[in-house]
């Protein structure tokens, strides 16, 4: 059995995290932009002490963690259930499936379960892309012979 390619497992999970990030800023601050601000409004906290430079840089490193987890899970699993995008998949919906299920434990004292499900989902979109991403960017050793 093949060894992991400790390499490119960070270049593709660095790639996974940057589609991550993108597509998180996105999300949050075009297609959730309106329900942030309902839910800021219903939990009394100021939207300028909610955001800044701090945030950013916390949810960069957060989306580039969980790239390099989807991409470790990939070529973990790889050669087990073969190379390609069905594979990189099945360990992108293991890692999401884990931090879905840990979002929903305390999602209602948070906000909505509308605001849950439809972050849930764009994420889960998110993060397929970012497995694709990363799935296509690792390779092993054995396979740039």
């Amino acid at each position: 059995m093949s060894k992991i390619n400790v390499g490119k497992v960070l270049m593709g999970g660095v790639a996974a995290g940057a589609v991550l990030a993108a597509c998180d800023f996105a999300v949050n601050n075009f297609v959730l932009a309106e329900a942030w601000q309902r839910v800021l409004q219903a939990r009394n906290v100021d939207a300028a002490a909610s955001g800044g430079n701090g945030e950013v840089v916390k949810f960069v490193l957060i989306d580039l963690l969980f790239g390099l987890l989807i991409v470790w899970v990939y070529a973990a699993v790889r050669p087990r259930l073969g190379p390609g995008p069905s594979t990189a998949v099945k360990a992108t919906l293991v890692v999401f499936g884990a931090g879905a299920l840990n979002m929903a434990t305390f999602a209602p004292w948070m906000f909505s379960w509308d605001m849950f499900v439809r972050s849930t989902a764009l994420g889960a979109i998110a993060m397929l892309l970012a497995g694709w991403v990363g799935g296509w960017v690792y390779t092993e050793e054995t396979d740039q012979e």
